[in-house]
């Protein structure tokens, strides 16, 4: 469809950052939650000092909270992924349809909407 062709740079670069956002929103998450599991199982045999070198932490019990973890955190950071990509496709489909920006649209896109008017100018302007 000419959607898809004529927008594909600005469709890329949003698939780009919706990859990197994902992917660090995961690591993260999947990071942060074990270390909270290793600050609630550990911090009692610290204490006691059952602790007394690497080979007494519970690696399997952190391994399987991190591959839940991460597995739930792509799920749900998925959805947020396809739902950028449905906005955008539609706003690109409106914008191509009428040939301008539409009239509805959130405030806080009017500088980028701008900048899209201005890249499709010159685009217009150059092919």
């Amino acid at each position: 469809m000419c959607v898809n062709l004529s927008n594909a740079g600005i469709f890329m670069i949003v698939q780009l950052m919706g990859i990197i956002i994902t992917w660090g929103g995961q690591i993260s998450l999947t990071i942060l939650n074990v270390f909270i599991a290793y600050a609630f199982l550990c911090t009692d045999m610290i204490d006691v000092g059952q602790v007394k070198s690497l080979e007494n932490i519970p690696t399997g019990t952190f391994g399987a909270i991190a591959l839940v973890t991460f597995t739930v955190s792509s799920s749900f950071l998925s959805l947020f992924d396809e739902a950028s990509d449905a906005i955008m496709y539609c706003f690109f489909f409106d914008f191509d349809r009428k040939g301008a920006p539409p009239v509805n649209y959130p405030y806080q896109l009017k500088s980028w909407i701008e900048e899209v008017k201005k890249q499709k100018e010159e685009w217009d302007k150059t092919y």
